[in-house]
């Protein structure tokens, strides 16, 4: 395998073949001098950023003047080698398009486990498990809209079943409302848990519903 790192123009290049709403899980941000070779560029490791971001972030390092750690001033060019390294860090990991590559091929995945729906297969019915998860965890669509990063519109046209839930706004769902893939998608229901435990569930408050979700889903459950 080839662990050549990519060059800054190489680097652009290969983003710019990407979609650029691909949100990428270990992907990078704000560069700097790379403390081994200052002369190197490095960029700060970060989660879950688009590859639009991060073009955009590798376009602004051409040309650009950075200031070493212990002093002086490197200027990085198209044929600058790429590194991921947090600043002022001399052990940074190679930027290589392999990697690049298994952070799209783990999104993929994702997609694919996601596209593997159960019962529940319409835009409707998604739309409905959507709206239920959102009101048990004491949301309303205004409240959901500003932690989603939604417009209440959008919210209340996915709902009906009128507008498509893409992957990216499923995981976003998923995250906020404390409920997994699985049960948006219909895999899961509540008839796999017992009476007692529903009619429990359904009498709380919506505070403590929503206390009791993000638990179960810290702790690996459907929920």
């Amino acid at each position: 395998m080839d662990e050549t790192n990519l060059d800054l123009n190489q680097l652009i290049e290969y983003l710019k073949m990407l979609d650029p709403q691909l949100v990428l899980p270990h992907g990078f941000a704000n560069p700097h001098c790379y403390r081994g070779w200052y002369d190197e560029l490095a960029f700060e490791p970060a989660e879950n950023v688009t590859v639009e971001s991060m073009l955009a972030c590798a376009r602004a390092a051409v040309g650009k003047t950075f200031t070493a750690i212990k002093g002086g001033d490197y200027t990085m060019k198209p044929y600058t080698d790429c590194w991921l390294s947090k600043w002022g860090e001399a052990s940074g990991q190679r930027l290589t398009r392999e990697y690049l590559e298994s952070q799209v091929r783990m999104v993929s995945c994702q997609v694919a486990e996601l596209q593997q729906v159960g019962p529940y297969t319409t835009h409707e019915q998604i739309g409905s498990r959507l709206k239920e998860a959102r009101v048990r965890a004491g949301l309303t669509q205004g409240q959901a809209a500003r932690l989603l990063g939604l417009n209440q519109e959008k919210i209340s046209l996915i709902e009906k079943g009128k507008r498509e839930c893409g992957v990216l706004e499923l995981t976003a769902f998923s995250e906020v409302y404390a409920v997994s893939y699985e049960w948006i998608l219909g895999q899961w229901c509540e008839s796999d848990l017992p009476e007692e435990t529903v009619a429990m569930f359904e009498k709380m408050p919506p505070v403590d519903r929503r206390k009791l979700l993000v638990l179960l889903a810290s702790m690996g459950s459907m929920y």
